[in-house]
């Protein structure tokens, strides 16, 4: 006994409007469609799912193709469902390129109509049409039934949204997969809570590639802050010139993937030449980096907010940014980094910078301060590179060394603080960010840790302090939230540099050390040397870096650390020069 059969008794396809189960068409061949809002179709869903978990090992599922989309428009016709055998997909073997073409080629994607077959009401009945296209365009009937006679003209995101809501309970309940992942083509808004989601067939030219950044910043709207695009497009051939710059984007879309068609090109990094492949390398680097630092923001958002935003956003005032188009041509990973996309081969870009202060974060380099107004600054987005990262004033971001690191798991929990300091006064500077108590980043403990009944989450502040004969640079890691009862099973994360970037010159020069301290709260000190090594550079900004290299530290709550620098004035006490 086939599948269908054996599952037709428990009543949980849509119906046509005569009341059958609907007969579409997809890759397998003919096909029914589960009705997600039915209250059979959990215990269905499951089923398939055990069936397919005891064939192979899977931690992910992709439901693709789920709108409904349908190779027939509405139902197929007697005349085409009477040339296939059930459970029998060679029978239409005859077909299958066409219909591949129908699915891949530009003509798809601009919506063309093909020959109306619709056995049901028509859609031109409706006192409104969306775009070019019908709405039953290659998916399901209009008044094709789900569960109580409700039709999907009125739910058919409804059955998405019920789809991915069981997938996921399958996937935590009946399969007890610890960590998994959903990544679905149909949505709705909220979905997100669920799967992640990508923009479904692109194109391979520079208009979809410009448009990727408004279609993801829509969909945090949405509730669905998971998202990307196919990077390099999916439908055509793309260009040595075009991929490389899409791998720089993509590289930071919050779901990153590289996919295309089976009748394109190969378009792997490795297949389109040494500078594609160079470029892919330190633009998925610099991601690896901040990986851990993005996800923070999943988690502490909990559901809510967006991840990558919108310059808007973040500075809703300023209308220049809404006015000149910089809107869709650069992004915010949260509220600390401003990225800078090329938006051509040439990669030439005129850059808004709000009024804030803006450091380089590849080189610690001061951009913009606070004090200089709103304005553009010209620059070349280079290749065999990854995108300019701009740090915001008043901002820390935690990044990880990424050499050699094939994923996520290589990355460890050894932590790099920048920080880009503003002032606060004449001498002293700060910066504040956050980190996750986590090493283990598997979502039940993520849950357990940050989103139940504790807090996982740190503020961390630091200050640089400058007074006569010393220098101090303070570091505070602030439990924020419900705190655990035994602080001693927290998990363990460490920290081996600290960068400080100021907005100008600072007076300190290392090279007049006499000595450094290090006092830290509780009279609580590492068992071994904690400061190992430090350095000043100016940059050719004129403000100044400070690397602090560490003897790794383990972070814990409420711990604070001061590093007081005694040096050897060259000015008099009434004389010398304070920071700022």
């Amino acid at each position: 006994m086939c599948i269908r059969d054996r599952y037709m008794g428990m009543n949980v396809f849509i119906k046509n409007y005569k009341g059958e189960p609907l007969l579409g068409k997809v890759w397998p061949g003919l096909s029914h469609f589960p009705d997600f809002l039915h209250p059979n179709a959990t215990e269905y869903w499951s089923n398939m799912f055990v069936l397919l978990a005891g064939k192979l090992n899977f931690d992910g599922i992709w439901l693709d193709m789920n709108e409904i989309s349908n190779f027939c428009d509405g139902e197929c016709p007697p005349e085409e469902v009477n040339k296939i055998v059930i459970g029998q997909p060679d029978s239409m073997k005859e077909n299958a390129p066409k219909e591949k073409e129908k699915e891949t080629t530009p003509k798809r994607l601009l919506m063309e109509q093909g020959p109306r077959r619709l056995l049901g009401t028509k859609d031109e009945d409706l006192p409104y049409h969306i775009g070019n296209g019908k709405l039953d365009d290659h998916l399901v009937q209009l008044n094709a039934t789900h569960a109580g006679g409700l039709e999907d003209f009125n739910a058919h995101h409804l059955n998405t949204f019920y789809e991915n809501a069981i997938t996921y309970g399958i996937l935590q309940q009946t399969l007890n997969m610890s960590d998994f992942f959903i990544l679905t083509r149909a949505n709705m808004p909220g979905i997100g809570r669920f799967a992640a989601h990508w923009g479904g067939d692109n194109y391979a030219d520079w208009g979809f590639y410009r448009r990727s950044l408004s279609q993801i910043f829509n969909y945090q709207i949405f509730g669905i802050p998971m998202m990307g695009v196919d990077i390099c497009g999916f439908a055509g051939n793309t260009t040595e010139g075009l991929c490389a710059r899409w791998m720089q984007l993509g590289s930071l879309y919050p779901f990153s993937r590289n996919h295309n068609a089976i009748d394109s090109i190969d378009q792997e990094p490795f297949a389109l030449g040494p500078t594609v492949l160079e470029t892919s390398r330190k633009a998925l680097q610099l991601r690896y980096s901040l990986l851990k630092f993005y996800y923070s923001i999943f988690v502490l958002n909990n559901g809510t907010g967006s991840v990558f935003r919108p310059l808007i956003f973040n500075y809703p005032d300023d209308q220049t940014i809404l006015d000149d188009g910089h809107v869709e041509r650069l992004f915010m990973i949260g509220n600390s980094l401003l990225v800078v996309p090329a938006q051509d081969e040439a990669g030439q870009v005129v850059v808004y910078f709000p009024q804030d202060t803006w450091y380089n974060l590849s080189d610690g380099s001061l951009v913009r301060s606070a004090k200089t107004k709103a304005g553009i600054v010209n620059m070349v987005v280079p290749l065999n590179a990854s995108m300019p990262v701009f740090l915001r004033g008043g901002h820390i971001v935690a990044l990880q060394n990424s050499t050699n690191v094939r994923r996520a798991k290589d990355l460890g929990n050894v932590f790099q603080l920048t920080a880009g300091l503003v002032t606060l006064n004449k001498s002293t500077a700060q910066a504040k960010g956050n980190l996750l108590l986590l090493n283990d980043y598997s979502l039940p403990n993520v849950r357990s840790r940050c989103q139940g009944a504790v807090s996982c989450q740190l503020e961390v502040t630091i200050q640089y302090i400058q007074g006569r004969g010393y220098a101090d640079v303070v570091l505070n890691f602030a439990g924020v939230g419900p705190q655990p009862a035994d602080p001693s099973k927290d998990e363990l994360i460490a920290l081996s540099r600290v960068t400080l970037l100021f907005d100008r010159s600072t007076a300190l020069n290392f090279a007049r050390i006499k000595r450094y301290e290090t006092t830290f709260n509780n009279n609580t000190a590492p068992t071994s040397p904690f400061l190992v090594d430090y350095k000043i550079k100016q940059n050719l900004a004129g403000n100044s870096v400070i690397d602090l290299d560490i003897n790794p530290l383990y972070i814990r709550r409420n711990l604070s650390v001061t590093i007081r620098f005694h040096y050897q004035s060259v000015f008099s006490l009434k004389r010398e020069k304070l920071l700022f």
